[in-house]
Protein backbone atom coordinates (compact mmCIF):
# COMPACT_ATOMS: atom_id res chain seq x y z
CA UNK A 1 0.00 0.00 0.00
CA UNK A 2 2.71 2.35 0.85
CA UNK A 3 4.51 1.65 -2.69
CA UNK A 4 1.01 2.42 -4.13
CA UNK A 5 0.35 5.87 -2.17
CA UNK A 6 4.23 7.11 -2.88
CA UNK A 7 3.83 6.23 -6.49
CA UNK A 8 0.70 7.98 -6.61
CA UNK A 9 2.14 11.09 -4.84
CA UNK A 10 5.08 10.91 -6.73
CA UNK A 11 3.92 10.23 -10.64
CA UNK A 12 0.47 11.78 -10.62
CA UNK A 13 -0.46 14.36 -7.51
CA UNK A 14 3.02 16.67 -7.54
CA UNK A 15 3.72 16.49 -11.81
CA UNK A 16 -0.38 17.27 -11.53
CA UNK A 17 0.08 20.21 -8.95
CA UNK A 18 3.23 21.73 -11.13
CA UNK A 19 1.12 21.30 -14.71
CA UNK A 20 -1.63 23.42 -13.47
CA UNK A 21 0.68 25.72 -11.69
CA UNK A 22 1.99 26.89 -15.14
CA UNK A 23 -1.11 27.00 -16.34
CA UNK A 24 -1.84 29.21 -13.96
CA UNK A 25 0.78 31.16 -14.54
CA UNK A 26 0.00 31.30 -18.00
CA UNK A 27 -3.32 32.42 -17.20
CA UNK A 28 -1.92 35.00 -15.37
CA UNK A 29 -0.20 36.48 -18.56
CA UNK A 30 -2.86 36.29 -20.23
CA UNK A 31 -4.69 38.58 -18.25
CA UNK A 32 -2.36 40.96 -17.81
CA UNK A 33 -1.60 40.61 -14.15
CA UNK A 34 1.25 42.88 -13.84
CA UNK A 35 -0.50 45.95 -14.72
CA UNK A 36 -4.07 44.55 -13.14
CA UNK A 37 -3.78 42.76 -9.57
CA UNK A 38 0.04 42.98 -9.70
CA UNK A 39 2.76 43.06 -6.73
CA UNK A 40 0.45 41.67 -4.04
CA UNK A 41 -1.15 38.88 -6.26
CA UNK A 42 2.46 37.74 -7.22
CA UNK A 43 3.13 37.90 -3.91
CA UNK A 44 0.43 35.71 -2.75
CA UNK A 45 1.39 32.91 -5.63
CA UNK A 46 5.30 33.21 -4.01
CA UNK A 47 3.49 32.67 -0.48
CA UNK A 48 1.82 29.38 -1.59
CA UNK A 49 4.49 28.06 -3.21
CA UNK A 50 6.65 28.37 -0.13
CA UNK A 51 3.76 27.07 1.70
CA UNK A 52 3.71 23.80 -0.47
CA UNK A 53 7.23 23.91 -0.65
CA UNK A 54 8.06 23.37 2.99
CA UNK A 55 6.19 19.71 3.26
CA UNK A 56 7.70 18.65 -0.10
CA UNK A 57 11.35 19.20 1.62
CA UNK A 58 9.81 17.49 4.63
CA UNK A 59 8.44 14.45 2.95
CA UNK A 60 12.38 14.34 0.59
CA UNK A 61 14.08 14.92 3.78
CA UNK A 62 12.72 13.53 7.22
CA UNK A 63 10.47 11.10 8.82
CA UNK A 64 6.83 11.15 8.50
CA UNK A 65 6.05 11.51 12.07
CA UNK A 66 3.96 13.17 14.64
CA UNK A 67 5.94 16.85 14.13
CA UNK A 68 6.16 16.51 10.58
CA UNK A 69 2.43 15.43 10.14
CA UNK A 70 1.73 18.87 12.27
CA UNK A 71 4.11 20.67 10.07
CA UNK A 72 2.68 19.59 7.00
CA UNK A 73 -1.37 19.90 7.74
CA UNK A 74 -0.47 23.56 8.92
CA UNK A 75 0.91 24.48 5.80
CA UNK A 76 -1.69 23.02 3.91
CA UNK A 77 -4.46 24.80 5.85
CA UNK A 78 -2.26 27.85 5.50
CA UNK A 79 -2.18 27.34 1.86
CA UNK A 80 -5.84 27.14 1.55
CA UNK A 81 -6.66 30.32 3.40
CA UNK A 82 -3.95 31.99 1.33
CA UNK A 83 -5.32 30.99 -2.00
CA UNK A 84 -8.82 31.89 -0.78
CA UNK A 85 -6.94 35.88 -0.03
CA UNK A 86 -5.67 35.42 -2.90
CA UNK A 87 -8.89 34.86 -4.86
CA UNK A 88 -10.54 37.62 -2.91
CA UNK A 89 -7.53 40.02 -3.54
CA UNK A 90 -7.39 39.25 -7.58
CA UNK A 91 -11.27 39.35 -8.13
CA UNK A 92 -11.39 43.54 -7.12
CA UNK A 93 -8.78 43.81 -10.13
CA UNK A 94 -9.06 42.09 -12.77
CA UNK A 95 -11.89 39.26 -13.73
CA UNK A 96 -10.45 35.62 -13.69
CA UNK A 97 -12.12 33.74 -16.29
CA UNK A 98 -13.57 30.28 -16.29
CA UNK A 99 -10.24 28.30 -17.08
CA UNK A 100 -8.01 29.70 -14.86
CA UNK A 101 -10.85 29.48 -11.67
CA UNK A 102 -10.76 25.50 -12.87
CA UNK A 103 -7.06 25.55 -12.20
CA UNK A 104 -7.60 27.31 -9.16
CA UNK A 105 -9.78 24.50 -8.19
CA UNK A 106 -6.81 22.26 -8.71
CA UNK A 107 -4.02 23.82 -7.17
CA UNK A 108 -6.37 24.20 -4.21
CA UNK A 109 -7.52 20.64 -3.71
CA UNK A 110 -4.08 18.06 -4.87
CA UNK A 111 -2.24 19.66 -1.97
CA UNK A 112 -5.27 18.40 0.40
CA UNK A 113 -5.26 15.09 -1.76
CA UNK A 114 -1.47 14.57 -1.13
CA UNK A 115 -1.76 15.33 2.64
CA UNK A 116 -4.30 13.04 2.67
CA UNK A 117 -2.30 9.93 0.85
CA UNK A 118 0.50 11.09 3.19
CA UNK A 119 -2.32 10.44 6.29
CA UNK A 120 -3.06 7.16 4.60
CA UNK A 121 0.86 6.38 4.20
CA UNK A 122 1.33 6.71 7.54
CA UNK A 123 -2.06 6.84 9.32
CA UNK A 124 -0.06 4.82 12.77
CA UNK A 125 1.50 8.70 13.18
CA UNK A 126 -1.19 10.03 12.71
CA UNK A 127 -3.43 8.28 14.87
CA UNK A 128 -0.79 8.83 17.29
CA UNK A 129 -1.13 12.25 16.84
CA UNK A 130 -5.20 12.26 17.36
CA UNK A 131 -5.34 10.20 20.11
CA UNK A 132 -3.25 12.34 22.15
CA UNK A 133 -5.07 15.31 21.00
CA UNK A 134 -1.72 16.85 19.51
CA UNK A 135 -0.15 16.99 23.17
CA UNK A 136 3.10 15.26 23.79
CA UNK A 137 4.76 14.19 27.24
CA UNK A 138 7.60 15.41 26.32
CA UNK A 139 8.15 18.40 23.90
CA UNK A 140 11.79 17.44 23.30
CA UNK A 141 10.83 14.88 21.55
CA UNK A 142 9.03 16.85 19.15
CA UNK A 143 12.49 16.76 16.60
CA UNK A 144 13.24 16.00 13.12
CA UNK A 145 14.53 13.23 12.24
CA UNK A 146 16.15 12.13 9.15
CA UNK A 147 13.77 10.00 6.28
CA UNK A 148 14.79 5.96 6.73
CA UNK A 149 15.43 4.82 4.07
CA UNK A 150 16.33 8.12 2.45
CA UNK A 151 14.88 8.56 -1.33
CA UNK A 152 17.32 7.90 -4.11
CA UNK A 153 19.07 10.77 -5.07
CA UNK A 154 17.61 10.69 -8.41
CA UNK A 155 13.99 11.15 -6.94
CA UNK A 156 15.30 14.12 -4.62
CA UNK A 157 17.32 15.49 -7.40
CA UNK A 158 13.44 15.29 -9.84
CA UNK A 159 11.60 16.65 -7.01
CA UNK A 160 14.11 19.81 -6.37
CA UNK A 161 14.18 20.03 -10.19
CA UNK A 162 10.94 20.10 -11.44
CA UNK A 163 9.81 22.65 -8.55
CA UNK A 164 12.61 25.18 -9.09
CA UNK A 165 11.37 24.87 -13.23
CA UNK A 166 7.49 24.50 -12.53
CA UNK A 167 6.92 26.39 -9.74
CA UNK A 168 9.54 28.32 -8.24
CA UNK A 169 11.13 30.44 -11.44
CA UNK A 170 7.94 31.30 -12.71
CA UNK A 171 6.54 32.43 -9.22
CA UNK A 172 9.90 35.12 -8.89
CA UNK A 173 9.72 35.66 -12.67
CA UNK A 174 5.93 36.64 -11.95
CA UNK A 175 6.70 39.16 -8.98
CA UNK A 176 9.94 40.64 -11.10
CA UNK A 177 7.24 41.64 -14.06
CA UNK A 178 4.61 42.73 -12.16
CA UNK A 179 7.31 44.87 -9.35
CA UNK A 180 8.89 46.45 -13.05
CA UNK A 181 5.51 47.13 -14.04
CA UNK A 182 4.71 48.60 -11.29
CA UNK A 183 7.87 50.77 -11.03
CA UNK A 184 7.15 52.08 -14.28
CA UNK A 185 3.25 53.59 -13.71
CA UNK A 186 4.97 55.38 -10.04
CA UNK A 187 5.26 59.08 -11.08
CA UNK A 188 8.60 60.59 -9.04
CA UNK A 189 7.81 64.13 -8.14
CA UNK A 190 10.47 66.52 -9.50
Amino acid sequence: MDTFVWSLLGYVVYPAWLLVGVLDYLAHQRTHIATTSGVPESALHLAQAAQIGLPVLIILFFAIDDLTLTIITACVVIHTATAFADISYTNRYREIPPLEQFVHAFLIVLPILALLLVVIAHEHEMRNLWSTGGAVSTPLLWKLHGRQPPWDSWVILAVLASALLFSVIPAIAELVQTGRALRRRVVVPS
